[in-house]
């Protein structure tokens, strides 16, 4: 770690990598979240960690998520469940009382999935709301 910097009692860390500065903040139990601050002014870089630093403590006070996922990542999840119970019900013999996703319809939900991802692929799955739906 290059021009390391300890901040609120030791607790987050700063340091330079490839000229831009990263942030260390401690999770729980020896865990980190590790993120790049980008950018190479050390002020900027102090402000915009220890905001990183409290908001991260908040997360973890009230239960929540520190690192957030993207609707595109829970949607590739989700069609490849999809398409592992497709795999799933072709293997299984008929009469089997499982229902399993069929070819047609793990090809609708391939083709709504791919508009879904164009038109919010990029939010945080904590952006998904009533407002974003009714889009």
């Amino acid at each position: 770690m290059d021009d390391k910097r300890e901040l609120i009692g030791s607790k987050l860390v700063i340091f330079r990598r490839n000229g831009l500065w990263q942030a260390r903040v401690p999770l729980h139990e020896g865990r980190y979240l590790w993120r790049s601050l980008k950018t190479a002014d050390e002020a900027t870089a102090t402000q915009s960690a220890t905001r990183l630093y409290y908001q991260t403590e908040t997360k973890l006070a009230e239960g929540l998520p520190v690192q957030t996922r993207t609707i595109a990542t829970v949607i590739d999840e989700f069609v490849a469940a999809r398409e592992r119970d497709n795999r799933l019900g072709n293997a299984a013999k008929r009469g089997s009382s499982i229902k399993h996703t069929k070819d047609g319809m793990l090809r609708q939900i391939k083709r709504v999935m791919k508009f879904w991802r164009e038109y919010a692929g990029t939010k945080a799955i904590e952006a998904l709301d009533d407002k974003l739906l009714a889009g």
